[in-house]
């Protein structure tokens, strides 16, 4: 494990993901719905699938919050 290189990911390092950063009321739910968060994740997916296997674990971060994305809030 001494000659290991380390790899790079997408996600920015000590990025926190949190379910205080999806939105709460209807004008933040509305606006999120004009983000093609779903469209953008699922490209991401079929390229880890096809062709970028060291995105498994962004994807895999990112699909947590997939169902109410939202603005991080600090």
């Amino acid at each position: 494990m001494r000659r290991c290189t380390l790899a790079s990911t997408l996600l920015p390092p000590g990025l926190i993901l949190e379910n205080d950063d999806c939105p709460t009321n209807a004008q933040n739910i509305d606006e999120m719905k004009n983000i093609p968060y779903h469209k953008a994740l699922s490209l991401f997916m079929w390229l880890q699938v096809a062709t970028r296997p060291d995105l498994s674990f962004t994807v895999n971060i990112l699909s947590r919050f997939a169902h109410n994305p939202g603005y991080q809030t600090s």
